[in-house]
């Protein structure tokens, strides 16, 4: 039964981002983000679009047009506000929320540019002034939860700001004695974030007949939320992993992109094909796929990825600044 709330791993994913990407912004020059973002994003991305139209061409997809492809590319249905033919990797929109929250961290990153500082010295932004940017959006997002003041639709990040909001004000966290100093801010964000799972847990399907009713989605939203927290929290006094531990596992949530990506457009027409063709059995069509799809997203990953980052990294010429720290959404990223 709780199978079906797994779509609830984007939102999850979600907060992720909004801590990671908060603690890599910290000293970040506007430009050096925007290029590592995209670094992250569009390789991946780019390539599974290219393989899906190439399958859709093979079996005759009447979603395949010039428009689809043109909105897959680029999310002109987002932007323009207006259905161009949909896109043809359907799990790709969360791609669009993802890099609304990515522009935003970059707008903030500007504005600080041009504010005036006192010593040149300092690295712009740091955790601090980050929270005071984030207090604003928190105060503006629940105003217009509480239908007091509207916002700009960027604000809201299509109805996920209140996740991105609660991951990025953790992100600012870096002790225990600071996450209770903003104990009050951090339960008012996750009380807000607690909402969205709860409403997006009950949009689901589910049948008067299930067991429990009601209370599946709402232990669903309360455990996906104190999941989320316990994350965060333990972040904090986690020791730093073996060296080649770490990789194997930063690997694996890096693959977790592509995979996303895969999953549904090539992943299931692969078991369809394997059934049909092949005459396999379910059960064994899934498991050759799933097979398939976890190698391929690895491949990707440890092999393709980085060698188009750095390309586009070095393309750009972005100024120094610390090290990258990936997020595993795709999102999530």
């Amino acid at each position: 039964m709780l199978m079906r709330y797994g779509f609830m791993g984007v939102d999850v994913f979600f907060f992720i981002s909004g801590v990671v990407i908060t603690r890599s912004a910290v000293g970040r020059h506007p430009r050096d983000f925007v290029v590592a973002r995209f670094a992250r994003l569009a390789p991946a991305y780019l390539l599974i679009l290219g393989a899906t139209i190439v399958v859709d061409i093979l079996v005759s997809d009447p979603r395949l047009t010039f428009e689809s492809a043109l909105s897959s590319l680029t999310f002109s249905e987002y932007v323009t506000g207006t259905e161009s033919g949909g896109l043809l990797i359907l799990d790709s929109w969360t791609l669009w929320v993802e890099i609304q929250f990515y522009l935003l961290i970059a707008l903030f990153l500007l504005a600080g540019l041009l504010l005036p500082r006192k010593s040149k010295r300092r690295s712009f932004p740091s955790l601090s002034q980050l929270r005071v940017v984030y207090l604003v959006w928190l105060a503006l997002l629940a105003m217009a939860l509480a239908n007091v003041q509207e916002i700009p639709g960027l604000l809201t990040l299509a109805g996920y700001a209140s996740i991105f909001l609660c991951g990025a004000l953790f992100g600012t966290v870096v002790s225990w004695r600071d996450a209770l100093r903003m104990s009050p801010i951090l339960l008012l964000a996750t009380t807000m974030m607690l909402f969205r799972f709860l409403e997006r847990a009950s949009g689901a399907a589910i049948e008067p007949t299930d067991f429990g009713g009601a209370l599946a989605p709402t232990l669903v939203g309360v455990g996906l939320v104190l999941l989320c927290v316990a994350a965060a929290l333990g972040s904090l006094s986690a020791r730093p992993l073996p060296v080649r531990l770490a990789k194997v596992l930063t690997l694996c949530a890096l693959a977790t992109y592509p995979l996303y990506l895969m999953h549904q457009e090539l992943g299931n027409r692969l078991v369809i094909w394997l059934q049909g063709i092949g005459g396999l059995a379910a059960p064994l069509a899934l498991l050759i796929a799933f097979a398939v799809v976890v190698a391929l997203s690895l491949f990707i990953s440890s092999r393709l990825e980085p060698v188009a980052r750095r390309w586009i990294v070095a393309t750009w010429r972005p100024t120094p600044a610390q090290p990258e720290q990936e997020s595993p959404v795709s999102p999530k990223g």
